[in-house]
């Protein structure tokens, strides 16, 4: 994948969820590159405050300061039964794409359904760009990119 290959994705708005100013930049500059729309949160808890917008995807780091990416999906599940419940209607949460420096660690959270794809750190711009449009796309769980 050659970047002048890229479609423009203006269309599509990807929510970076990474605790890590260094790789949330490197990210946030890739997704840009691929010509994303980009908002970026330093925290679970602020990732879950911005989810009134409307994301195509969001891209999880797993080791998060104040909470893991398990505890993460669990209450963005709960979020969306709880809109459903006040009867602001069914809105599926956006498809997550996890990204870790640990796969050993992401097995429980894997499991759901929410979760479109798994990318290690380190990645490449290829990779993270194949990762992010496949799970966009509603394909099935991409190929595991382990990369490392």
């Amino acid at each position: 994948m050659q970047l002048e290959e890229l479609q423009d994705n203006s269309n599509k708005h990807i929510l970076v969820v990474e605790d890590d100013p260094g790789v949330r930049y490197i990210l946030t500059q890739i997704l840009r590159l691929g010509h994303y729309t980009v908002t970026s949160a330093d925290s679970g808890t602020d990732g879950l405050s911005l989810l009134g917008q409307d994301f195509d995807l969001i891209t999880l780091d797993m080791e998060l300061t104040d909470m893991d990416g398990g505890e993460f999906l669990d209450k963005l599940t709960q979020q969306s039964k709880t809109k459903a419940d006040v009867g602001f209607g069914v809105t599926a949460p956006p498809p997550v794409l996890i990204i870790t420096g640990d796969p050993y660690n992401v097995s429980p959270a894997y499991a759901s359904e929410l979760v479109k794809g798994l990318l290690c750190k380190p990645f490449t711009l290829r990779e993270i760009l194949q990762a992010v449009q496949t799970c966009i796309d509603g394909r099935d769980r991409p190929n595991l990119a382990f990369a490392g």
